[in-house]
């Protein structure tokens, strides 16, 4: 989040807006498809932060993950400013572009941290990224829609243990499962 402040400041003044719906926080249900064709699932729920803003008569939407009211007050504004042709390229250049590198940082990131952690080097098995929707239910329509879709990474693994006094040398195995890598 620091690093997208410094995004803000570089930016400069923003228009004026308005909020439509000030910042809250509640729960969705996050759903999953096993391989993108198997039955919908439920993974969970997750704790995000809802805004929406109007500058001029553009609304932005913001749905964030967790609890910050800055964060999603900032994803609304980033949103409402895409829709304006006079600060799409700005936002995208400054905002979005380093939001995507960023995104592939942490990916490299992950994936050296499971290749290589410590004095082990664990086998990974099976590492797979699915997109998972986002489904919230807004209560002034009266049904769930699909608001956004994160990215998931899982992965099980097999690493060889030594053995101790009390146990012998043998492989075990782990599994995990993580939003946004």
């Amino acid at each position: 989040m620091r690093q997208l402040e410094t995004k803000v400041a570089e930016v400069g003044t923003f228009p004026s807006y308005i909020f439509i719906r000030p910042p809250e926080i509640g729960l969705t249900m996050v759903r999953g498809r096993v391989g993108d064709a198997g039955q919908i699932f439920n993974l969970g729920e997750i704790t995000m932060t809802r805004c929406t803003i109007k500058i001029d008569e553009v609304l932005g939407f913001g749905y964030v993950a967790g609890r910050s009211h800055h964060h999603s007050e900032l994803a609304a504004l980033w949103d409402g400013l895409m829709q304006l042709p006079e600060w799409h390229q700005i936002v995208k250049s400054i905002v979005i572009e380093f939001l995507e590198a960023e995104a592939k940082r942490k990916k490299s990131l992950g994936y050296s941290t499971q290749r290589s952690y410590g004095r082990t080097h664990p086998f990974a098995g099976e590492i797979k990224m699915s997109e998972v929707e986002v489904m919230i239910f807004p209560e002034e329509l009266g049904f769930e829609i699909a608001n956004a879709e994160i990215t998931i990474t899982e992965v099980e693994n097999l690493n060889m243990f030594t053995g101790s006094k009390e146990a012998p040398p043998q492989l075990t195995r782990g599994y995990g499962l993580t939003f946004r890598l």
